[in-house]
């Protein structure tokens, strides 16, 4: 069966679930160049994530106070465990495959965002 991906605005760019049960989901992620994610993390989802295209600055730590950045590129993979503190700034234009396990999107704890989202 054939189905079309949902797509998501979002106000760094946009995702496209290709596939969403009660697993997992599957998103195409686009964050526009000089924009990033929230600095966030999850109680229990786990992160799989694969760089298609572009590059982006990946930030990380088990604390606010320790976090560290590292530059990734097409076919760069990384996985974000549970309660890891994570953030992702496009360098330029950036494309990124996602598998998230289990697949909720109530399961954020943002510590700061640039456009004003909470919780």
């Amino acid at each position: 069966m054939i189905t079309e991906p949902q797509q998501v605005d979002k106000p760094w760019g946009h995702e496209l679930i290709l596939e969403r049960n009660e697993r997992f989901v599957i998103k195409q992620i686009f964050i526009a160049a000089g924009h990033r994610s929230s600095l966030q993390s999850h109680e229990h989802k786990r992160e799989w994530v694969r760089v298609e295209s572009g590059s982006l600055e990946l930030t990380t730590g088990e604390d606010v106070a320790s976090l560290e950045s590292h530059v990734l590129t097409a076919g760069d993979v990384y996985r974000v465990p549970p309660r890891l503190i994570h953030r992702v700034l496009a360098l330029e234009d950036v494309t990124v495959l996602e598998v998230a396990s289990p697949p909720s999107d109530d399961d954020i704890v943002r510590y700061s965002d640039d456009y004003g989202r909470g919780r």
